[in-house]
């Protein structure tokens, strides 16, 4: 994954912000779009994003970094063992209380009953 730089964001806002490159830089395609026909909201948005730009790409980066590390996120064969050993010894346990409890004299007797 490759972050977007601050410095290649303001070089685009400079001097091709009213026609909003830098935001299709930063994949902002509807805002991109409406700068390109408004000149930049009638230039009161490009001088907004003056200020604003630092946040933008620290947003954008921050949104692609966890996107990204969600993605390829894959927990070590190690870890993934011990969890399926884990979980296939409690559903062993269950089941044996599950067997204990069918083949008991008591629930034999009680089915009897209820089925009689």
């Amino acid at each position: 994954m490759k972050e977007k730089e601050l410095w290649i964001t303001y070089m685009l806002w400079l001097f091709f912000g009213l026609l909003g490159i830098h935001k299709f830089y930063l994949e902002k395609w509807i805002v991109g779009i409406l700068y390109f026909f408004t000149c930049g909201f009638f230039f009161i948005g490009w001088f907004i994003d003056l200020f604003t730009i630092p946040s933008q790409v620290e947003r954008y980066n921050l949104r692609m970094h966890l996107a990204y590390s969600n993605y390829c996120y894959r927990p070590n064969n190690r870890y993934r063992m011990d969890q399926v050993i884990r979980r296939t010894r409690g559903m062993e346990r269950r089941l044996q209380n599950i067997e204990d409890i069918v083949t008991s004299d008591e629930y034999i007797f009680h089915r009897k009953l209820n089925h009689a």
